[in-house]
């Protein structure tokens, strides 16, 4: 949401870091390219754990929850978003931060901040 509103993504990134939303896949493997360089989404989104891999463990947690009668509010939309990017031939085999790709976020971002289009 920021982006699209028109945030720099490395502004964006370091706001989240410096409160709440601070975490070691924000940090290390950001899912926006550019951010983290040594990330694989700066790297055509090539090693890390593979988006089927993260299917299927997310598909274990919802199928557990199911069992012990845990409700997941997200569940199902998250199993969606996997399943999706499994599917496409532009996510299939890399790394599971791709569902950014599949859910449509920007991927080319440097210079467009603050530009209309």
């Amino acid at each position: 949401m920021g982006m699209r509103a028109g945030v720099d993504a490395r502004v964006l990134a370091r706001v989240i870091s410096a409160g709440s939303g601070k975490n070691h896949i924000a940090d290390k493997f950001n899912p926006v390219p550019g951010i983290c360089p040594a990330a694989p989404s700066s790297r055509g989104y090539q090693g890390g754990f593979r988006v089927e891999l993260m299917r299927k463990d997310v598909g274990l947690a919802t199928e557990m929850a199911e069992r012990v009668g845990a409700r997941l509010v997200l569940g199902e939309a998250v199993m969606g978003a996997y399943e999706g990017a499994s599917g496409d031939p532009r996510c299939a085999g890399r790394d599971s931060r791709v569902v950014y790709r599949y859910l449509g976020g920007e991927e080319e971002w440097e210079g467009k901040e603050g530009k209309e289009g």
